[in-house]
């Protein structure tokens, strides 16, 4: 289990101002895609740069002091906590049916002479090591607590199925307007430092059509300097780290 002290939106944009660092606001997209590499990145280098990209970050967010922050909105955690199992899951079965698939390949070139030699895949652990680079993130992350005022945001923001919200749904609302309002009061405080909003989730974001954000979300994004990213190479690049 995750337990992180949430901060209010006043507490933590004190916090942030004092530091003075760059920040990065993932949502539950961001965390999972993480552990899910191997099953939704068909690409090898943009595999790797995923993973390196989240390990650097982590590192970055772990130093003493710290080169950047990660605030976590409010459900986040929640919801990791409430998905990460199925997702490790259907990476570990990946793995299993990739090592069948290799085996097989090697069985078969060996009935014909030809030597090959299978590789296992599964039982090593790699599904474990990205599930802890996902933690680590969120652990050592800021947590924002649930504002009342900023509910009600979203919960009108939902009703007008404005995105990103899709049919009425208050999820990613409450994620979004509470990460809107945290930057609407750093940038209020003269917070000059660079704010990266990350998401995978194109579907409610971005209409399904490419990496550009939906209006209103371009405008409210661009109307206080905040880079829209959709993957943790992305996100690495416009973080300056």
């Amino acid at each position: 289990m995750i337990s992180v002290t949430p901060l209010s939106l006043a507490d933590a944009v004190q916090f942030l101002c004092a530091k003075g660092k760059p920040i990065l606001i993932p949502d539950t997209c961001a965390f999972l895609d993480i552990i899910r590499v191997p099953v939704r990145v068909q690409q090898e280098t943009r595999a790797r740069n995923v993973v390196e990209s989240a390990s650097r970050i982590l590192s970055a967010i772990s130093l003493s002091p710290v080169a950047a922050t990660v605030v976590i909105p409010p459900l986040v955690s929640a919801e990791w906590q409430k998905h990460t199992h199925e997702t490790t899951d259907l990476v570990t079965r990946h793995f299993r049916r990739l090592d069948a698939m290799t085996n097989l390949a090697a069985a078969t070139a060996g009935a014909v002479h030809i030597t090959a030699t299978g590789c296992e895949f599964s039982g090593v652990g790699i599904e474990t090591k990205l599930y802890e680079i996902s933690k680590g993130l969120l652990e050592t992350g800021l947590c924002l607590a649930e504002d009342a005022t900023v509910m009600l945001q979203a919960a009108r923001r939902a009703a007008a199925c404005t995105p990103p919200a899709r049919k009425g749904a208050i999820q990613d609302c409450v994620i979004y307007e509470h990460s809107l309002e945290l930057i609407r009061c750093l940038r209020g405080n003269s917070f000059n430092a660079r704010c990266v909003f990350l998401t995978s989730n194109t579907q409610d974001f971005c209409g399904g059509n490419g990496s550009l954000p939906v209006e209103p979300i371009f405008s409210e994004l661009h109307g206080f300097a905040v880079a829209f990213c959709t993957d943790w190479g992305w996100a690495l690049h416009e973080l300056g780290l």
